[in-house]
């Protein structure tokens, strides 16, 4: 199973990852939001039932720093308070996670490519031209397609997809005219001498071409070759090219197609390079071009092919590929064409020559087909499997934040029923540290009849009476805390009434006496619904 999976082909990259940082912000805070309000409601639903509960139960940390403060405040005493420290972890590393959304959403998400079916523009094959103009670019872009869709070299094509699609070769949705069956042999070293001979190649080279370079050479109905060198004086050529082409025509077809049609191609492709050649001073034309002597090294390349016309289910025999041609001279010079700037480039550059392999021949005779028969730009639509780009997202990503969705999908409804199911109890029960605050001021509030130096005194023991309409009890709070004042001044000052040490705190346990360290033990205390009955009489 993949870790990855992919998304809709319209997503681009960047459009996702901007999306997945907004989505891992939001998520993370609202995790916090929902997982410190699901752990308070752990507390607050035994104090709902008028217990008395530790504060630390009803602690919700919300940021960091809140965490760190009371994790501080513990110190070692911070691993007895497990559930504090495990709240203070979770907030930590969802805040971290908030804080690296970029680079998560970065990381979560990769570029890659897809393979679909979908329809492509083409152009398509016609028996109408015999040659073409040197077309390195055609050439280039072709055989970069052809390469880059894996297609074989058995077979020529009868239709070009264009080459600016990402396409990708499937048998099954391929029905070409031509296959080709070929032996090769790669790069074999050969021993060279040059003769004075200058009316033939192979006279030239002293029988060693139709010998074993090239033995179809001279029983071929069609034998034609082209050469380019790199020559440094006059009487040197540094490095030389030689390309040679063959070919017998046989199983006459007059019914096939206008011109009619050989369905077998009998043909042979040589590439040879010759290093350190002598150079004839006084004749510019080959072969006489070439010295006499021995040269410096000599390797060639060949392919042997039958081309044979293996499908006859074709709806028009006029939209095949043609390579029975008669003007067979233009395919070595098209090979020359097509190898021989970077041949010279590497000369030039004292580097060592690019060997010529026998697939590379083939592939070239694959393009210079079929760019050759699609001058005409017969554009054409077929359905073919196509590698377009695709955007793919981690499945941990997925499985991670999809925990959390679902926690928070859970956990926020349960904590909005548990404040429904107990909303009156709510009203009095602190959760936020605005809620301690208010819970301090009005538990303290100023009583009219009494006047100290302290500030605010705790007011008298009511009755329970009516529950008050919400908005009355949110007017009360809104208006206590904007009347609320503090001073430093009174820490330093002795009480002046006992009530002043009331706290609504009441620890179950007092220190029976102060540890040699000089300070007791952190107690969070407990909290009571009902905090005036804890108060002396």
């Amino acid at each position: 199973m993949s870790p990855w999976t992919t998304l809709p082909q319209s997503w681009e990259l960047e459009d996702v990852q901007a999306v997945l940082n907004v989505f891992v912000t939001a998520l993370s805070g609202m995790t916090i939001f929902v997982f410190t309000r699901c752990y308070w409601s752990l507390g607050a639903r035994q104090a709902a039932k008028g217990k008395a509960v530790p504060v630390s139960s009803l602690l919700s940390l919300n940021t960091p720093g809140e965490a760190i403060d009371i994790l501080l405040l513990l110190k070692s005493h911070a691993f007895q308070h497990w559930n504090i420290v495990a709240q203070s972890l979770v907030v930590i590393a969802l805040s971290i996670t908030t804080i690296l959304s970029g680079p998560i959403a970065k990381y979560s998400t990769r570029l890659t490519e897809v393979v679909v079916h979908t329809e492509v523009n083409g152009h398509l094959a016609q028996r109408t031209d015999n040659s073409m103009p040197v077309s390195q670019v055609p050439w280039n872009l072709t055989q970069t397609s052809l390469e880059r869709a894996n297609f074989p070299v058995d077979q020529l094509l009868d239709y070009i997809p264009d080459t600016s699609d990402f396409w990708v070769y499937r048998p099954d949705e391929w029905n070409n005219t031509w296959s080709m069956s070929c032996e090769t042999v790669e790069s074999t070293p050969v021993t060279l001498y040059l003769t004075s001979e200058c009316d033939t190649l192979t006279g030239k080279f002293g029988g060693a071409i139709e010998d074993e370079i090239f033995p179809a050479f001279l029983t071929s109905d069609y034998g034609y070759y082209d050469a380019g060198d790199f020559y440094t004086n006059a009487t040197f050529i540094k490095d030389l090219l030689v390309c040679m082409y063959a070919a017998n025509y046989s199983n006459w077809d007059e019914a096939l197609s206008h011109i009619g049609t050989y369905r077998m191609v009998n043909m042979s492709m040589v590439a040879l390079h010759v290093h350190h050649a002598p150079k004839n001073a006084s004749d510019d034309y080959a072969p006489c071009r070439f010295g006499e002597g021995p040269v410096g090294s000599a390797s060639y390349t060949r392919v042997d092919c039958t081309v044979q016309l293996t499908n006859d289910r074709i709806p028009d025999p006029d939209w095949i590929g043609f390579p029975d041609v008669d003007d067979v001279f233009s395919i070595p010079s098209a090979m020359v064409n097509n190898y021989f700037t970077r041949f010279k480039d590497e000369s030039m550059a004292d580097q060592k020559i690019s060997t010529i392999s026998a697939r590379e021949l083939q592939r070239f005779y694959q393009t210079y087909m079929i760019t050759k028969d699609t001058q005409r730009k017969r554009a054409v639509k077929r359905t073919i499997s196509v590698r377009v780009p695709a955007v793919q997202l981690s499945n941990a990503f997925i499985a991670v934040f999809s925990l959390l969705a679902a926690f928070i999908c859970l956990g926020g409804p349960a904590y909005g029923l548990f404040r429904f199911i107990h909303r009156r109890a709510m009203d009095s029960l602190p959760q936020t540290k605005l809620d301690w605050l208010l819970e301090c001021i009005m538990s303290r509030s100023p009583n009219p009849s009494y006047v100290g130096s302290r500030g605010p005194i705790p007011s008298t023991v009511t009755k329970p009476q009516a529950p008050v309409p919400w908005h009355v009890r949110a007017d009360r709070k809104r208006a206590q805390f904007e009347a609320a004042t503090y001073s430093t001044k009174w820490a330093e000052e002795p009480p002046s009434s006992p009530y002043d040490y009331d706290v609504h705190a009441v620890s179950p346990v007092l220190p029976d006496k102060v540890p040699s360290g000089g300070r007791a033990q952190p107690n969070l205390g407990f909290w009571s619904p009902h905090p005036q009955e804890n108060r002396p009489m």
